[in-house]
């Protein structure tokens, strides 16, 4: 069964597209209840989870909380240990069962996670 767009799954959508910073649920709550002031946390996280499930966006744990990002197609992130910011890393080549020589594995979602120290904070 596929949800129905409402206003308040619009703008969520809309939000996590127009952003690279791979908010949480309470960032995102935080940047879009003042064009939608009746939006509630628990709308937030059930459009979010909503999505997660359709596989219209990512969830990925990181620094003990849930993040989002809108890019679904798999990729890995960086993670600067010292500004925290997370960055897209795209990878090169496809990543299925058989780049693990596993030919009867059906790969659907990959969660890769590097920590290292970003350009701006090396300089």
């Amino acid at each position: 069964m596929r949800n129905k767009t409402t206003p308040q799954r619009a703008k969520i959508f809309q939000f996590l597209c127009s952003t690279k910073t791979h908010p949480s649920a309470e960032e995102i709550y935080g940047a879009i209840k003042e064009e939608l002031p009746g939006i509630s946390p628990a709308t937030v996280y059930r459009n979010l989870q909503n999505m997660v499930s359709e596989g219209k966006i990512l969830k990925f744990y990181v620094e003990k909380e849930y993040r989002y990002d809108a890019n679904n197609v798999n990729h890995a992130h960086f993670i600067c240990k010292s500004c925290r910011i997370i960055l897209d890393l795209p990878l090169k080549e496809e990543i299925n069962g058989n780049y693990f020589g596993r030919r009867e594995l059906e790969i659907d979602n990959i969660q890769f996670i590097c920590y290292g120290i970003c350009g701006n904070c090396k300089r």
